[in-house]
């Protein structure tokens, strides 16, 4: 369990924009002006729920490395189309059944869904270690699912900031996400594609708590 300071009741106002306002408030009793690259903030004040949005697929997921599941299933016509699931997992796991997908976009080599995927979790709950798990299928029907590459990312760098904004991940071929490899995209030049994905985006940088104190057994069984 995280184990939080306590908050007052907080008012309609962002509750980044209240976090800034707190700092530059401690800036000028110090008798001094911020830095603007130290504005941040805290993780445990956005509680809003986490989406992202998942828009298109560009690749060539015939080229390289030949698939024979992939080509047997293309083979069937025009009925196939693709789809991408996405998962939040920490701790080698699924975070408390945190999986969605797209729907089935008509299969080509850029599939596209602008598709936004809501997950039952705020902001202020995502642990330090958290990631997206992505998987892209292609599927001729509800039988006959094949995967044509994955790719994973850290929701928050070295740093402990949020990643934001627009995304492109250079996907791994011809196998699903797997919450404990890893969480670098392809960059050996044997990608099926690239997979572009935007995350929620803020006024400043959002940055995880430092000397935050949890339950990482407690947090991978909730």
């Amino acid at each position: 369990m995280i184990r939080r300071p306590p908050r007052s009741t907080r008012k309609e106002s962002s509750a980044a924009s209240d976090v800034y306002k707190r700092q530059a408030q401690a800036e000028a009793l110090a008798g001094g002006e911020p830095e603007a690259a130290e504005y941040s903030g805290s993780l445990w004040d956005i509680h809003s729920p986490f989406d992202i949005k998942v828009l298109e697929f560009i690749g060539h997921p015939l080229e390289g490395a030949a698939n024979s599941k992939l080509e047997r299933l293309l083979s069937k016509g025009t009925n196939v189309r693709s789809y991408v699931t996405a998962s939040v997992c920490y701790n080698g796991d699924v975070l408390a059944n945190l999986i969605s997908h797209t729907t089935g976009a008509l299969w080509s080599h850029s599939p596209r869904w602008a598709e936004t995927l809501a997950f039952s979790i705020l902001i202020s709950d995502l642990p330090r270690e958290a990631r997206l798990c992505f998987t892209l299928y292609a599927t001729a029907d509800e039988f006959s699912s094949v995967p044509v590459g994955w790719v994973s990312l850290m929701l928050m760098d070295f740093r402990g900031q949020l990643r934001t904004g627009l995304i492109g991940l250079k996907v791994w071929p011809y196998a699903e996400a797997n919450p404990i490899t890893t969480c670098m995209e392809n960059l050996s030049g044997n990608h099926t594609g690239t997979l572009f994905v935007e995350l929620p985006t803020f006024a400043m940088p959002i940055r995880f708590p430092e000397n935050a104190v949890y339950d990482a057994d407690e947090i991978a069984a909730s």
